[in-house]
C-alpha cells in the first residue's frame, strides 16, 4: 500500500493526539513495597496527524512529560541506615522530541529531575498508608534533600520485521544528568498485524508503552524485552550513605497489549537487577498504562 507523502511537518497543523497515563508499582507483582517501588506518568502528545510513523522533522512530534516516583529502602517502617537505600521523593518535567529518520527511530529530549520534601512525593506517601503498615518518620526526615538535576536523554533504535507477525528492534539508548549511563538492549514484538504506531519507553521497566497508531488499526499483542546498562552516576545516593553502585543494570519484561479505536492499554512486568552493591536481590515492578486519543 503506497502512502501519500504529506506536507513538511512544520507546516503541518498541530494537534494534541493523545495522553498516555502509567503507574509501576511493586506491590501487584510480589506484593512488597521496597526500592523502585512506585510511579506515576502522564505524557501529553502533540504534532501533526499521525500516519503510522513518527515525522522525520525534529521537534513535530512532542511529547510533553510529568512524572513522579517513590524510591524507598525495603523496609519503610524498619529502615536499615547504612545497608539501605535512602528514601527519595522524585518529580520531573521534561518534552521530547520523537521523529523517524528512514528506518531509524530517534527519541532525544531533557527534563529537569526534582529531590526531596518539597516534591510532595513524601508526604503522598505517607498519607496513602495511613491505613496500611505505618512509614518511620526519621525515614522520611532523611530521605534525600531538596535538588533539581537537568537530564538529558537519546535513544536510538531500529526496526526489523522478522515475519508478518513479529519484529525485532534493538536499541541503544545514553543518558546524563539525574542517572548517567550507556544502555543497549531489544525488543521484540509479537502481533498479528504489522505495528504502525509509536510507542513510549516507561523509565522505570524498560516497557515500551503503546502511544499512537492509524486510525481503525485495531490490533493486540505481546513484548519481550532485555537491555543492559553501565551506569557511571546515579543522584539517587549520596556518599555520606557509604553505599557503591552498581556499575551494571540489567531488566528483563514481558508484556501484552491491546490497541483499539480511542484507547490503548497495556500491562507488563519486568525483572531489575540490583541498583547497588547491598543490594541482596532483583526486584518485579509491574507497570499499566493506557493512551485515550483524541
Amino acid at each position: 500500500m503506497l502512502v501519500q507523502a504529506s506536507p513538511p511537518a512544520h507546516a503541518a497543523p498541530r494537534f494534541q493526539l493523545a495522553t498516555v497515563i502509567t503507574h509501576t508499582n511493586d506491590f501487584f507483582v510480589d506484593g512488597q513495597d521496597r526500592w523502585r517501588t512506585a510511579s506515576v506518568s502522564a505524557s501529553m502528545l502533540w504534532g501533526p496527524e499521525f500516519t503510522g510513523q513518527a515525522p522525520s522533522d525534529f521537534g513535530a512530534l512532542l511529547e510533553v512529560r510529568t512524572r513522579f516516583e517513590m524510591i524507598a529502602p525495603a523496609n519503610l517502617s524498619l529502615p536499615s541506615p547504612g545497608n539501605d537505600r535512602p528514601y527519595v521523593g522524585a518529580l520531573s518535567i521534561g518534552v521530547f522530541s520523537h521523529q523517524q529518520r528512514g528506518e531509524v527511530d530517534i527519541s532525544v529530549g531533557a527534563e529537569l529531575v526534582i529531590l526531596g520534601p518539597s516534591t510532595g512525593v513524601s508526604q503522598l506517601q505517607s498519607w496513602l498508608h495511613m491505613r496500611m503498615a505505618p512509614i518511620n518518620p526519621l525515614l522520611l526526615e532523611g530521605q534525600l534533600a531538596d535538588a533539581v538535576h537537568p537530564t538529558l536523554n537519546l535513544e536510538i533504535a531500529r526496526r526489523f520485521q522478522l515475519t508478518p507477525i513479529l519484529s525485532f528492534r534493538p536499541f541503544v539508548e545514553t543518558q546524563i544528568g539525574i542517572e548517567t549511563y550507556a544502555r543497549t538492549g531489544f525488543d521484540l514484538t509479537f502481533s498479528p498485524q504489522k505495528p504502525q504506531d509509536l510507542r513510549l519507553r516507561e523509565v522505570v521497566t524498560g516497557q515500551r508503552l503503546p502511544a499512537l497508531h492509524t486510525w481503525g488499526q485495531r490490533s493486540w499483542g505481546l513484548g519481550l524485552g532485555g537491555d543492559i546498562a553501565y551506569v557511571a552516576d546515579s543522584q539517587y545516593f549520596r556518599p555520606s550513605d557509604g553505599l557503591s553502585i552498581s556499575p551494571t543494570r540489567a531488566r528483563l519484561r514481558a508484556g501484552a497489549f491491546y490497541q483499539g479505536d480511542k484507547l490503548d492499554a497495556f500491562y507488563g512486568v519486568s525483572w531489575l537487577s540490583p541498583e547497588f552493591t547491598a543490594q541482596e536481590e532483583g526486584q518485579l515492578v509491574a507497570a499499566l498504562s493506557v493512551s485515550l486519543r483524541f
